[in-house]
């Protein structure tokens, strides 16, 4: 917690009380509002550097981790929770090209202006995807556990298309996405000629909404259903899923360029199987965050910070004279999520930013066939940012922006170059890269 206080006065220092002429006369001053508002590059690279993370489902064995945000940001990496920010990033386009060290969350992506009103778009993710969206193919794991005699491939690729129209005050966008993978064989033995086979998909449906008010305010609220489901000749079944998400937020102008953002999250999954020797109810999960926060400018420096709340459960169904209904839940509070952005040039943007959280955790476990008991614990920084591993995370984010006409590069560099910078020569010096390109 200490920790904690120094950083937030730390950010406190930078925002408030350094006056403009300190950070001399910026380029950023003669930006419009809505340039300072909206922007026009970042991606994952961006919301990790302004420090992004810290909300998750238990991380359990659903793979379910929401997209790593700040959410008290505008980036176009919003469009993956809500399509209707297509209409605020016409004909862009997008690499998130991962991990220096493992490539780990590519995705690709771009949007079009079809019409004066119109946007579509068109995304491409690998399967290591990071974040509840939907290009996430991530719950394959748990589809795929009551299978026995067949091993599917996890999905290479996910794709998702989207459309958004812009009319006065209102933007809606709606998304679809598809994923699949299969399995077969056929003459197990020569007396065996049977074909087997075996097939996960996964159909992906987000919808959303921005409002805009006369005023400045502006309402964000998007959906998202996951439906994937798998099926196997072999066990002569089906398990299915269903995940959902809900994210709403407000920005509600207070000053001239400043902003309270309240925000709400909600998460939901849970499944069947038709598999014999198998649980009728899969494994599932709950997760609701609240949180508030402020986006403003002041001497030339953007601050985007809040904390936030969050409530998490996950439940294994009984099983029969084997086991009771277990639950794991976590409680998690105080989170923060802290970020700052100076456009020192034009075409230079310097990021820092902190993340760090604390709560306590209750998990069930079997005893006997019938009776369970359970044991409770505390913990801090549970699910920091996934390039830093969960829990390992400093906490701390540095990032920079470089603005090369409409190319953009996004970088977050590496948690080791912070504590020991001689590092870089054997690990390289970014994490997180993101390339953009905006034709507008």
């Amino acid at each position: 917690m200490k920790t904690i206080v120094h950083y937030c006065t730390l950010f406190l220092v930078i925002s408030i009380c350094i006056p403009g002429r300190a950070l001399g006369q910026n380029w950023a001053d003669s930006l419009t509002s809505d340039q300072r508002f909206w922007g026009t590059s970042g991606g994952t690279a961006r919301e990790l550097a302004l420090g992004a993370g810290g909300f998750g489902m238990l991380a359990d064995t659903a793979g379910i981790k929401t997209v790593g945000v700040n959410p008290y940001s505008l980036d176009p990496q919003f469009m993956l929770m809500n399509p209707a920010y297509a209409a605020r990033y016409k004909s862009y386009l997008w690499f998130d090209a991962g991990l220096t060290s493992t490539d780990v969350g590519q995705d690709y992506g771009g949007t079009f202006a079809l019409s004066e009103h119109v946007t579509g778009g068109l995304i491409l993710a690998r399967s290591d995807a990071v974040g509840f969206s939907l290009i996430n193919p991530n719950l394959f794991g748990q589809m795929t556990s009551a299978f026995s005699g067949m091993k599917i491939a996890p999905p290479a690729n996910t794709w998702q298309v989207m459309g958004a129209y812009a009319a006065d005050g209102l933007d809606v966008g709606l998304a679809f996405s598809y994923m699949s993978s299969t399995a077969s064989s056929t003459a197990q033995s020569p007396s065996d000629t049977s074909s087997r086979s075996a097939t996960v998909h996964q159909i992906g449906i987000s919808g959303g909404a921005l409002y805009r008010g006369d005023d400045g305010m502006l309402m964000d609220l998007g959906a998202t259903v996951l439906l994937p489901l798998a099926r196997s000749s072999v066990q002569n079944g089906t398990v299915s899923m269903t995940a959902i998400a809900i994210n709403a937020r407000m920005f509600i102008p207070i000053q001239p360029e400043f902003y309270l953002v309240p925000i709400v999250n909600a998460y939901v999954n849970s499944g069947k199987s038709t598999i014999l020797a198998t649980p009728k109810d899969l494994p599932s999960g709950s997760n609701y965050d609240v949180g508030i926060g402020v986006n403003f400018w002041r001497g030339g420096v953007h601050v985007t910070s809040g904390v936030s709340m969050g409530i998490y459960s996950q439940t294994q169904p009984a099983l029969a004279n084997f086991s009771p209904s277990l639950t794991s839940s976590q409680f998690v509070f105080p989170r923060w999520n802290i970020g700052a952005e100076w456009p020192a040039l034009k075409w230079l943007r310097l990021r820092l930013g902190y993340f760090a959280s604390s709560g306590s955790g209750k998990q069930e476990f079997k005893l006997n066939a019938s009776t369970a008991a359970s044991r409770s614990q505390g913990f801090a920084n549970v699910y920091s940012p996934f390039y830093a591993g969960s829990g390992n995370a400093s906490g701390l984010t540095v990032g920079a922006g470089f603005d090369l006409g409409h190319f953009n590069i996004d970088a977050t560099v590496t948690t080791s170059a912070l504590h020991s910078p001689l590092s870089i020569f054997q690990t390289g010096p970014l994490s997180f890269v993101t390339m953009s390109y905006r034709f507008e």
